[in-house]
């Protein structure tokens, strides 16, 4: 007996549905073996070999076997069981990274020729055609419970496995990351393939960071400030690692001269998350221009820090160059500052007035009257603050022009004279 329905059936129409069934056994591999070549046929952006796989003829001839399994065990409600070589293919489906609406057009086209199998199979079992349209009813009945049941596993299967993938892929790419970062030697090939990225182009190196308080930290807005970025430079490629709860990794591949103008469009870029930032370093090509584009973005980062003000645009390693060398000893870099500057360090509106009028004076090559001009005062108002400055310093700045300037770029981000940050 076939399954129980809602409404009872005579025992011609069992009998007939019996005979289909035995009829569709015998076509099994014949079905098989033609759905397989229409499925590798019709969908151009199928993800396997041109020739039909042994995976994708094992996948489709069980289908026929799962359904008429299911037809005949009477009175089953629940779901088909899902074949092994179905659960195999779909899992293949997803480390080839291929999305799971292709893999349903497989089982659709699959469908379409196991309903026209079977109607036939109904249809060839009897000339009585008011028999024949009983029989039909009822084995969609059948069909369309089974297919339901049969795509709906397929599915969870698919993102089951997707999610697991994703974990474990995520977890590779992190491990080839440091690996190159670290100099040590690695597959290019099957790191590509893992990345999606490709190495021998040239690169643009990204750090996304929050500096809100690591309990409060959701990945979800450091997620979507990578995505936007991602999707306002358009570049095709690009790979993503987490290196903790606080900061991603990313960079940007492509020819030269379209990484070269992105780094210029992402230093105006303004970060639409508050708490978050973003720095970029240089462009760099091959593996070398990979991790130190990445180095520049760390130290990008770690000035923009330093600086202990929020910031709504970029931060470039470009414009940063200079404090990220000189500072990379803070210690050093606070006694250089506080020994260079004396009292001009300090942290008052007057110390603060003459750092920026020396530091608009040396980029005005020493021209009071230019300094004055920018400043927006006379130049005697200029000419006595030189001479506040150098009471305060002890000496006159154009002796010691380099260190002065170099102090004056840093205490922006090294602190004031008492320890704390100065006013620029």
């Amino acid at each position: 007996m076939f399954m129980a329905l809602d409404r009872a059936r005579d025992a011609g129409v069992d009998e007939l549905l019996a005979a289909a069934a035995a009829r569709l056994q015998e076509e099994a591999d014949e079905y098989g073996d033609r759905v397989a070549v229409r499925v590798h046929e019709e969908i151009d952006d199928f993800p396997f070999p041109a020739a039909v796989t042994p995976q994708t003829r094992a996948a489709v001839r069980s289908t026929p076997i799962a359904f008429l399994e299911m037809a005949r065990s009477p009175g089953r409600s629940e779901s088909p069981r899902l074949p092994a070589d179905a659960v195999a293919y779909a899992r293949a489906f997803v480390q080839r990274r291929v999305p799971v609406v292709i893999l349903l057009r497989t089982y659709l086209l699959g469908y379409r020729e196991l309903w026209r199998s079977w109607a036939a199979a109904i249809r060839a079992g009897s000339s009585n055609e008011a028999l024949q349209l009983r029989a039909l009813d009822a084995g969609a009945d059948v069909f369309f419970s089974f297919i339901d049941g049969l795509t709906t596993g397929i599915v969870e299967v698919f993102e089951t496995e997707q999610a697991k993938w994703s974990r474990s892929l995520s977890a590779i790419r992190t491990e080839l990351v440091e690996a190159i970062l670290d100099e040590k030697p690695v597959d290019v090939a099957e790191a590509e393939r893992a990345f999606l990225y490709r190495l021998g182009e040239s690169h643009l190196g990204v750090v996304v960071w929050s500096s809100a308080d690591p309990q409060s930290v959701q990945h979800d807005r450091l997620e979507q400030t990578w995505q936007q970025l991602a999707q306002g430079a358009g570049m095709g490629q690009s790979l993503v690692v987490y290196a903790g709860r606080r900061v991603i990794w990313g960079w940007f591949g492509g020819p030269h001269e379209r990484v070269a103008k992105l780094a210029d469009t992402l230093e105006g870029w303004e970060i639409p998350e508050a708490e978050v930032g973003v720095a970029i370093g240089e462009p760099g090509e091959g593996q070398v221009g990979f991790r130190d584009t990445h180095r520049q973005a760390l130290h990008a980062r770690r000035v923009a820090v330093m600086g202990g003000r929020e910031s709504t645009r970029v931060a470039r390693f470009k414009r940063l160059a200079v404090p990220a060398l000189a500072s990379i000893d803070p210690a050093l870099s606070s006694y250089f500052v506080r020994h260079q500057l004396g009292r001009l360090a300090g942290d008052s509106d007057l110390a603060a007035r003459l750092r920026g009028t020396l530091e608009t004076y040396f980029e005005e090559r020493e021209s009071a009257a230019a300094t004055g001009r920018r400043l927006g005062i006379h130049s005697n108002t200029v000419t006595y603050r030189l001479r506040q400055i150098e009471e305060l310093l002890g000496y006159p700045p154009d002796e010691q022009r380099l260190e002065l300037q170099l102090a004056l770029r840093l205490i922006r981000y090294v602190g004031s004279e008492d320890g704390t940050e100065a006013r620029a």
